[in-house]
Parts: structure tokens; sequence; C-alpha cells
């Protein structure tokens, strides 16, 4: 009797995969202000949207990504191809970051969890058409190993992360006059990302970060996802850090230094980090945009002034006075 009944039950759910595709969760773990997730189909389009650019980007599995292409072969081969030449067609040509359609697509990836993706009025369906095609050759050649590196990137920082996180958030909210939605931000961690190796949409705020890139190692990885965070703190025309650089400039008569905004952003973010992490036995972290050399042409200029911010020495204000009027 109880073998009949195992056998029935097991056929009636080889009739309905669907059923197994409703409760796949992607889910890796939460924290006070985040939830992470190493998603399918965020993964796969990043992939595509990765290959089909051709960025040359140092990542830990670039040669073993390129191992399983050359394995390719019979149908597999051809939906890879041809879902390659779709996007290099109609998708590079826009921005990931930037492109209002690309942010809808991602939105609604972000919270899919079947087998096969549904149409949806909003977005232009030819992109679901060809993830639903390429999925299955994505699902047993490349998926595996992505999924895996995501894995091991969350695991490696998670409990690092959690420790400092409250510090972390309180500290950045000291320094820009701003916080964070109530609603956790969503970080989806894949193996592909865009060039820079992370980027966050606002309303509702979304990141994604790679788990593959080498320049982000140790630490370095849990500043970047502070830093892309930060970014529903700090903008280039409103809030404190915007609003001020733009006021004053005009006040000044100068011209609105560009992306001072964003070097600002960097270095509260990896200050604020370093501190945390030495205040709890980890020093010895080096800021992303120092290791990286992100916005080099500011480095003298921030660390000659924005400590005296950071101290309770000067004003916001003050200090980006001097800064524009630095020689």
């Amino acid at each position: 009797m109880r073998k009949t009944f195992v056998f029935t039950l097991l056929c009636w759910f080889s009739l309905n995969p669907g059923l197994f595709s409703q409760t796949v969760s992607y889910q890796l773990g939460s924290t006070e202000h985040f939830r992470f997730q190493s998603n399918f189909w965020i993964n796969m389009h990043h992939f595509l949207y990765q290959k089909a650019s051709e960025l040359k980007r140092d990542r830990t599995i670039t040669q073993q990504e390129q191992e399983l292409i050359d394995q390719l072969k019979g149908d597999d081969l051809v939906r890879y191809q041809e879902s390659l030449k779709f996007y290099k067609d109609q998708i590079i040509n826009k921005d990931l970051l930037f492109n209002e359609h690309l942010t809808r697509v991602k939105t609604y990836l972000s919270g899919f969890s079947n087998q096969t993706l549904p149409e949806n009025a909003d977005i232009d369906n030819s992109l679901f058409t060809v993830l639903n095609e390429f999925r299955d050759t994505y699902r047993k050649t490349f998926w595996p190993l992505h999924k895996s590196a995501n894995k091991a990137r969350f695991e490696e920082n998670i409990s690092t992360f959690r420790e400092i996180e409250p510090q972390v958030i309180e500290r950045l909210y000291e320094l820009t006059e701003a916080s964070l939605p109530a609603e956790k931000t969503l970080v989806d961690i894949t193996a592909n990302a865009n060039w820079a190796g992370a980027y966050t949409s606002n309303y509702p705020q979304h990141i994604v970060v790679s788990s593959t890139r080498t320049n982000t190692p140790g630490t370095t990885w849990i500043e970047l996802v502070f830093h892309e965070a930060s970014h529903g703190l700090v903008s280039g025309r409103t809030g404190l850090v915007g609003s001020t650089i733009r006021s004053q400039s005009k006040k000044l008569n100068k011209e609105v230094p560009r992306n001072l905004w964003h070097a600002v952003l960097f270095y509260f973010a990896g200050k604020a980090t370093a501190e945390v992490l030495e205040n709890n036995g980890i020093p010895d972290h080096e800021e992303y945009m120092f290791r990286n050399n992100v916005f080099k042409q500011y480095h003298e200029v921030l660390n000659l002034y924005l400590p005296d911010y950071m101290t309770g020495k000067a004003t916001f204000e003050e200090v980006i006075i001097r800064i524009l009027n630095h020689k």
C-alpha cells in the first residue's frame, strides 16, 4: 500500500512540475536592513549581458565559464549563440543602471522563481522568450558555477557583515543626515553584474553586486554593499551632500565639480566601514576607492578636508567650501 502511494505521488508530481518551481527559493539570508538572494533569472540575464558586451573584467570564474562555453554543442550551443545575438542586437545598447526598461526587467526577474517566465504587459516580452528558451541550457551548464560562487561570497562575509552593520549604518546616517527606507533592501548577488561590478536602483532600492570580481577581496566586498546602499542616502542634487555641493558652487561662482558627490559617497562608505571594522578588531581595511583608484583626482582634497567633518571639527558646508577653494 505504501509503495503504491509513493509511486502515485511521484507520478502526480512529475505531471505537475510547476508545483516544484513555485517553492524554489533563492534567498541566502537577511540582516537588519538587507535581504540577500542568488536568483536564477537575474544571474542568467547578467551573464548574457556580460558575454554580449564582451566586458574584459577580472573575475575569478572567467576561465571556468569559457571552458563551459567551449564544451557546448548541439541545441545547447545554438541556444547560447541565439541568446547572445539577441542581447548584442537588442539589449547591450541599454545601460543596466540608467535604462528604465532594464530596471523594470531587473525588478521583475528578481521576484521570480518559477521555471517559466510569464508575459508582462509593461516589459518587452521578446526578452523573456529568449530567457525561457535559454533557461535549460543555462541551468545545467552555467548555473551550478554561478550559484556556488554567489553562495561562497555570501557565506564568507555574512558573519562580519551582521556584526558591523548596525554601527556602519548608524555612522552613515550621521554623516549624510539621511536614512534608508524602512523596508529591507534587496541585494541580488550575481556572478556577473555591470561594468563596475555593482549598481543600485532606487524606489524601491535594489542592489546588484558581483560575487566574482577580483577587486573586492575580503572586507572590500562588504564595503561595496554599504556603498551601494548609500545611494539611498546621497545623490548629486539633493540631500546634504548633493545640495551643499551645488549651493556652495553657485555662491562661489564655480562649476559644480563633476562626480564630487559620488567621490564623497565612496569616502563616507569606505571610512565608516574601516572605522567600525577596526573598532571590532579587524584592522587594515583598505577603502575601495583607494584600492581601485576610483575618482583619483579627488583623493588629495578628500583626505585633506573631510576628516575635519567626520571628527566634528567642521560642518559639511565648511569642508565643501575648502574643497571648492582648494588650489
